[in-house]
């Protein structure tokens, strides 16, 4: 595989001739009529087939999901009472497209479990919606009343308000859900890739927070291992330190001090999402010649020490933990050959959680972050398990007494535990 290395200079010369480009340029748009189609791969129907046009009288919500996409199943429950509540003039459909990579037996059963919480119609193993409606980012709905495309949101404009608005003819103005074309094969922001950059603001480059733009990090390695390039788009300042510093990785935000003056800018403010991230989150690439990781990755950390000034150590503190601990002569829940892998945290019912063959660790890892403090595992207990927790999991007391149940006793007692702090350097 041979790479090129394109100066910046005119890169940013380049880019200011390409228009943006969104993912629904390439599908209906608002406002489009909708093809009559009759969608034959369906399951949770009372038909084998299903015309489009059969249901004109009705608003349809599609929506694209996968089983293993955590921000689509947790507003099933409340996609399915309004769905009850407007049982003659709402239908709420399902599309499980095959780019989710989900086989369609995998996904009957998910909702076959689930029946007695919600039951939706569900397309299987779908292209024909997916390339009517093309998008990169899951939960995505789609709105379509008289046979046209009314609105493409995500599933917090999905409320009985707007529902009534939609169906009473209201004048109703939803926020379209944006996504913009992305391919993290390819340098960002070079020839439309992810948009336009909005102005760069240091070499390699930095960028402010992009509306739109997917996250995550990626390395472009070439067929020798060695590294060319690091893309982190939409990304926070302790990700970004966390990627560059691979020894702090292992440090949660609930094993992180941040001793700096606003501590604010480290963690997502809850009321104000958007707007916390489009001051505090930016988009970083550096592109070099090819080296090894270690050497890109101190590249990549001299770039973050130029712009933010900020220092990382370790401390080990004494602290109030959650430490859970075998009982004398507890029955362990030792998972069974062949279990798998799965649990309902967050299904957003109102039913006990439970987890099938997980490890200890990792059950532990999903409650400190709940609680927001340290869960220290003294139990030397290695297998899987198979664990059920109380619903209301931020009950202490419940937590303990499930635990109880199962082998187990948690008890909220001091621990040494070594923090990441992050401060900020003077000099």
């Amino acid at each position: 595989m041979k790479l090129k290395i394109c100066l910046l200079g005119l890169l940013c010369l380049f880019l200011r001739a390409h228009a943006q480009k969104t993912i629904e340029d390439r599908g209906l748009p608002i406002g489009a009529t909708v093809p009559d189609l009759t969608i034959t791969d369906i399951t949770g129907y009372d038909s084998p087939s299903l015309p489009l046009h059969t249901l004109s009288d009705k608003l349809i919500i599609l929506d694209f999901w996968a089983t293993w996409c955590s921000a689509c199943i947790s507003h099933f429950p409340d996609l399915y009472a309004l769905q009850r509540r407007h049982p003659k003039d709402l239908q709420i459909i399902l599309v499980n497209s095959k780019k989710v990579r989900d086989r369609p037996e995998n996904a009957i059963a998910f909702l076959e479990k689930r029946r007695k919480y919600y039951q939706f119609p569900c397309v299987l193993n779908d292209t024909v919606l997916n390339n009517l409606f093309p998008h990169k980012e899951i939960p995505h709905l789609v709105w379509i009343k008289d046979n046209k495309v009314q609105a493409i949101t995500t599933a917090e404009s999905v409320t009985e308000a707007n529902i009534r608005k939609m169906l009473n003819g209201d004048s109703l103005r939803l926020a379209k859900k944006g996504e913009i074309a992305y391919d993290f094969q390819k340098p960002l922001f070079v020839a439309g890739n992810g948009g336009n950059a909005p102005g760069f603001i240091y070499h390699s480059f930095l960028t402010p927070y992009v509306e739109g733009l997917s996250g995550g990090f990626f390395f472009h390695q070439d067929d020798n291992g060695l590294i060319s390039r690091i893309t982190l788009p939409n990304c926070m300042k302790i990700t970004a330190y966390r990627v560059a510093n691979p020894a702090f990785a292992g440090f949660p935000d609930t094993r992180t001090l941040y001793r700096v003056k606003n501590p604010a800018e480290y963690s997502p403010d809850s009321t104000s999402s958007k707007n916390w991230r489009a001051r505090n989150e930016f988009c970083y690439e550096a592109s070099f010649a090819p080296r090894s990781k270690a050497a890109a990755l101190q590249l990549m950390r001299n770039d973050l020490d130029h712009y933010f000034s900020l220092r990382f150590d370790t401390s080990r503190i004494d602290t109030l933990c959650f430490v859970l601990r075998r009982s004398p002569d507890g029955h362990l829940p030792v998972s069974s050959a062949g279990t798998k892998h799965e649990t309902n945290m967050n299904d957003g019912t109102r039913v006990p959680v439970y987890f099938h063959h997980y490890s200890l660790g990792s059950i532990l890892q999903e409650l400190e972050v709940r609680y927001k403090m340290p869960f220290i595992d003294e139990t030397g207990f290695e297998p899987n398990v198979d664990l059920t927790l109380p619903y209301l999991i931020s009950n202490k007391e419940a937590l303990a007494r499930s635990f109880a149940k199962q082998g187990f006793s948690l008890t909220l007692e001091k621990r040494p535990v070594t923090f990441l702090v992050l401060s900020e350097r003077t000099d």
